[in-house]
């Protein structure tokens, strides 16, 4: 039975009718240069391409309404999500204008990602990237209303109220947890916080051992082998506690761990359950790199077309192609695509010659 089918997508906003606007060869040189800029500038391993990213194609005109289309398609990836799914989610800031006050606002980049790669799934990988004005959960929970599943995430106090309030279920990242051990270790050479990062890296040895394997066997596994380790961990942290300062940074790591202990070992369990929810957290790190490049985003509606963009650019990664190329094949026939085929646009759904093959979503 195939329960790993993450994410279910929908078109969102108004439709169009696939007409490009030859009368507006200004915007279409902007949302070339744009598209190519930003594929170089958060993804710098790929080339940078001239100007417009169609400039080696056959002539065409790219009006508002490919652009339109194209952040269409990118909306696509907006997920609506079905019961007893699995995701993994990152954010980061990103600055914006604020119009008419001469500077800049924080506003947030939210990543959501499904790789199902590791147990085997056969859904394609995908990433959606959403945008807001600022950093308050109920973002989050707008994203995730009809979200039936299991979200993995790191410990952001404004998903307290997904989890909370709604049926989404909380894994927590050990990757995150190794990460505030690490940090003591490398500030004070703390033997108890490098025992620390070797019972964690054994579980990790465990995971080396069963990825690819189907979820039924990596749950097998991990009950057999990494369950007692864990256990073992668990008792360690509760001893050491009490003989520590409470207020210091190795304190506060032990207590983090155990405070969210319930949602980290929940991957033991479920086979789907990735150990952290790296796959979100390298989904964001070639763009907030590409903000040193870039420095912000002309607007809230910029930083909306910006995720749409996104999400092409990362899921076309995650499914194996060369984003540019990906961009450019699609402008050149996105003008006359009919909006009720745009599923023959997504990544899954493209080969690297550029035709459409049926892949199912």
């Amino acid at each position: 039975m195939q329960v790993y089918s993450l994410l279910q997508f929908e078109s969102r906003g108004p439709g169009f009718s696939g007409q490009g606007g030859a009368d507006d060869a200004r915007r279409q040189w902007y949302m070339d240069d744009a598209i190519a800029r930003k594929s170089r500038k958060s993804f710098p391993q790929f080339p940078l391409y001239p100007h417009a990213c169609v400039g080696r194609l056959p002539v065409q005109n790219h009006g508002r309404a490919d652009e339109c289309m194209l952040e269409e398609v990118g909306k696509f990836i907006e997920c609506k999500f079905e019961r007893g799914r699995y995701v993994t989610k990152g954010n980061f800031d990103e600055a914006s204008l604020a119009p008419g006050l001469g500077k800049t606002k924080t506003g947030r980049l939210w990543a959501y990602v499904r790789d199902g790669r590791p147990c085997c799934a056969e859904q394609p990988p995908a990433a959606a990237y959403f945008y807001s004005p600022d950093r308050k959960g109920e973002h989050p929970q707008g994203h995730l209303k009809d979200f039936r599943g299991i979200l993995h995430a790191d410990g952001y106090a404004g998903f307290n109220a997904v989890f909370e309030k709604t049926k989404v279920t909380e894994a927590a990242c050990w990757a995150h947890v190794r990460r505030k051990f690490f940090d003591e270790h490398v500030s004070n050479g703390s033997p108890i916080a490098k025992e620390a990062i070797e019972r964690i890296g054994r579980l990790y040895g465990i995971e080396d051992s069963i990825r690819g394997k189907p979820p039924d066997e990596r749950k097998r596994w991990r009950e057999e082998y990494a369950l007692p380790l864990i256990a073992d961990l668990k008792a360690w942290l509760e001893t050491t506690l009490p003989k520590l300062s409470g207020k210091s940074d190795l304190a506060k790591a032990i207590r983090y761990t155990i405070g969210r202990w319930d949602a980290l070992v929940r991957y033991i369990h479920d086979g789907r359950i990735e150990i952290d929810n790296n796959a979100a957290e390298r989904s964001i790190r070639g763009i907030a790199l590409g903000r040193k490049n870039y420095l912000f985003a002309g607007s809230d509606a910029g930083g909306e077309r910006a995720a749409a963009i996104y999400s092409l650019i990362e899921t076309a990664k995650l499914n194996g192609l060369d984003p540019e190329a990906y961009l450019r094949s699609v402008l050149t026939r996105i003008a006359d695509h009919p909006i009720n085929r745009i599923t023959e646009l997504l990544p899954w759904n493209w080969d690297s010659g550029g035709q459409e093959h049926a892949r199912s979503a």
